[in-house]
């Protein structure tokens, strides 16, 4: 990017909404701004839990859990909620199988 606006300022309006309502906004530099809105995000959407023998885990529906590969993910979210040797039920729909093909090479 620095190559394209060499040493021209950018500016960025950056808004956090839920449920059509705008929760933060914050106009100024873009990698002030940018930066401030994602300690915001992390704040108010992070949550610490103590783990657990047992979790449920699901990615939420369509589009979470078209296939395994974008499933997972849920997964990898929620891994440090459960006790190491504790069990997780995993419920996603997968209505595209496992994924694209070239995915695979990215599964783990």
């Amino acid at each position: 990017m620095r190559l394209i606006i060499k040493q021209r300022p950018v500016y960025a309006l950056v808004t956090i909404s839920t449920l059509d309502r705008i929760q933060w906004a914050k106009f100024g530099p873009a990698e002030k701004v940018c930066t401030a809105a994602f300690a915001i995000a992390d704040q108010r959407n992070t949550h610490t839990v103590e783990p657990v023998e047992r979790l449920i885990v699901s990615p939420g529906g369509l589009p979470n859990d078209v296939d395994l590969y974008i499933a997972q993910r849920a997964l990898e979210l929620t891994k440090n909620a459960v006790k190491n040797g504790g069990e997780i039920l995993f419920l996603a729909a997968c209505p595209n199988g496992i994924g694209e093909e070239q995915t695979m090479e990215n599964f783990y």
